[in-house]
């Protein structure tokens, strides 16, 4: 990660995957490049391979989309309930990833999640 945001210039075109382990300066940067975070939390899940540190990202407004590559299951809520569930492991707190604009966390991240999906031109 460190390498891509010193060489390469991230910015909102770049949609980076699993990118699960970040430094804190790392996570920083990355939220205030405009590359969106692309989040597999079950695929990161089975593995163990560990938990993005979305509470810091977002709060640092970056942007976020959710996917999955996995193959023990297939559901977008059920991949952003892992986010927020991992959110919570970590921090020790419920509603982490929740927003004062919205009383529902599924509904922030729903959200969220939304914002930063690619859009697709009506002309081709």
């Amino acid at each position: 990660m460190e390498w891509l945001l010193n060489e390469v210039g991230l910015d909102q075109r770049w949609r980076l995957i699993h990118a699960t382990h970040l430094t804190e300066s790392e996570t920083q940067r990355l939220a205030r490049s405009g590359a969106v975070a692309g989040l597999c939390p079950i695929t990161e899940a089975n593995p163990a391979d560990g938990i993005f540190p979305a509470s810091a990202y977002l709060g640092d407004g970056g942007a976020m989309a959710i996917g999955t590559d996995s193959n023990v299951l297939i559901d977008p809520a059920q991949e952003l309930r892992t986010l927020e569930y991992g959110q919570r492991l970590t921090r020790r707190a419920r509603n982490v990833l929740a927003s004062p604009e919205r009383a529902s966390t599924g509904a922030t991240l729903f959200a969220r999640a939304l914002v930063a999906a690619p859009r697709r031109s009506a002309s081709r």
